[in-house]
């Protein structure tokens, strides 16, 4: 063992085993330390270290499961009064991927850090009255995105994108031959985009950073901008 030994004071549930730095998935880039704790209901998951210490994840997941129990003053409903609403669903999906880990998907968004924002967390009133007053709210053929896929669910982060805004904004994998979107390396490296469902070829170039530099260049001078994050 080459790592610093967990200390049991600094996390909030009890460490059955410490499983040392992994991987979150096969597309990751670097390791998380993980270990394995008891949840208060009794249960045992696997989750990241630091999540579990910084109280990103303070369950195995029972409690997103028991959030349609939550009672909100003022609701006609006794449950919750929001289960009607067009976006409590995608709330409760959303808490789902980044907390339960026992949710399949848990390791692309909660195993890679992926979080919401502390004041949506908790209450889908607040996030469900933010995202129905953003451009393009439930617009047909449009849905909610992360602006950087590799941060969380903030009030500066998502929008209301059709699909092939949101094809370019796709993570890397681990596999992928640029870190950079629309660059690989195909002797030498070479820039492309798609704008609606049309592939446009930008050249190949020496180096990465200049497929990448063609890449923006092309993004910004088709005023694309507000459609195409830049690399």
């Amino acid at each position: 063992m080459n790592y610093k030994e967990l200390d049991a004071i600094d996390y909030p549930l009890e460490i059955v085993q410490d499983l040392g730095p992994m991987y979150p998935t096969e597309s990751s880039k670097r390791k998380r330390r993980f270990a394995v704790f008891k949840c208060g209901c009794g249960n045992e998951f696997t989750a990241i270290c630091d999540n579990v210490k910084f109280l990103d994840t303070t369950s195995c997941g029972c409690k997103i499961r028991d959030t349609s129990n939550i009672i909100y003053k003022g609701s006609s409903n006794p449950i919750h009064g929001m289960s009607k609403h067009p976006s409590y669903h995608t709330w409760v999906h959303m808490n789902s991927r980044c907390y339960d880990t026992q949710n399949p998907r848990y390791l692309d968004w909660g195993g890679r850090g992926i979080s919401v924002w502390e004041e949506w967390r908790d209450n889908p009133i607040t996030y469900c009255k933010y995202v129905e007053a953003l451009p393009n709210a439930y617009k047909k053929g449009f849905s909610l995105d992360r602006i950087e896929n590799d941060k969380g669910y903030t009030p500066d982060n998502i929008r209301w994108a059709d699909k092939s805004t949101q094809s370019h904004n796709r993570r890397s994998f681990k596999n992928s031959t640029s870190k950079y979107k629309g660059v690989s390396k195909r002797k030498p490296w070479q820039a492309e985009i798609k704008i609606n469902k049309v592939r446009h070829y930008l050249g190949a170039f020496d180096t990465e950073e200049e497929a990448k530099d063609a890449y923006n260049n092309f993004v910004i001078l088709n005023k694309l901008t507000e459609l195409v994050p830049l690399n």
